[in-house]
């Protein structure tokens, strides 16, 4: 299981900074069982929100494109989102063991 963190920014005209619990919640419901996706953390700040979403992946590249592509859905699908871009995301610098998150 590899963590990756995505920002977020709110497009010219985007809705002030959401709530991060339902940026949380949104990104949960829209994710399919496929992506992997096994936790989600969301930290709002002025004017951004960073996501850490631990996914099961066979490589960290494959957990990236991953929870891109759940975050740039949410922010598509989700309303708490309207407004709301990704602009980056970054490997974050540790790897869960398989054998160490079955636990």
């Amino acid at each position: 299981m590899y963590a990756t963190i995505v920002t977020l920014v709110p497009q010219a005209g985007g809705s002030a900074s959401p709530d991060g619990t339902i940026v949380q919640d949104a990104i949960w419901a829209l994710a399919p069982t496929e992506a992997g996706l096994q936790h989600v953390r969301v930290v709002v700040r002025a004017g951004t929100v960073d996501a850490v979403l631990f996914c099961r992946a066979p490589t960290q590249a494959e957990a990236q494109n991953r929870a891109l592509f759940l975050c740039q859905q949410a922010c598509a699908i989700a309303p708490v989102l309207h407004g709301w871009q990704v602009s980056g995301l970054c490997a974050a610098p540790f790897l869960i063991e398989p054998e160490l998150s079955r636990r």
